[in-house]
């Protein structure tokens, strides 16, 4: 069973933070990918369209330490409204797990000029 963490909101055109998350488990040679697609009310459809996303293959998902990885800062770009997430992670041995899934909202900003 996957847990279950609730992203703050983010701005949209504004970089997100580095957020470090920690695993009780070796994740050192895993592939990862965290997903976040639009939802509709309070599902995200299975045909959903990709937002945002960040995986280890083009290393915006880092892995810095056995049981740690950053996601790394970077521009959301993504359409405002309420967005849900998976991380899945795929070990050595080529089984794939989903850790941890919950949501975001992507706001606008406040100002313009």
């Amino acid at each position: 069973m996957s847990s279950i963490y609730n992203f703050p909101d983010q701005t949209r055109e504004l970089t997100s933070n580095l957020r470090t998350i920690t695993f009780p488990f070796d994740i050192s040679l895993c592939e990862m990918v965290i997903q976040f697609k639009l939802k509709k009310g309070f599902n995200v459809p299975e045909n959903a369209s990709l937002g945002y996303e960040w995986k280890t293959s083009d290393n915006s998902i880092s892995i810095i330490s056995s049981t740690e990885i950053n996601l790394n800062p970077k521009i959301v770009s993504a359409t405002i409204g309420d967005y849900g997430y998976d991380l899945l992670i795929k070990f050595p041995s080529g089984v794939t797990k989903k850790y941890m899934e919950g949501s975001q909202k992507v706001i606008s900003k406040i100002s313009t000029i």
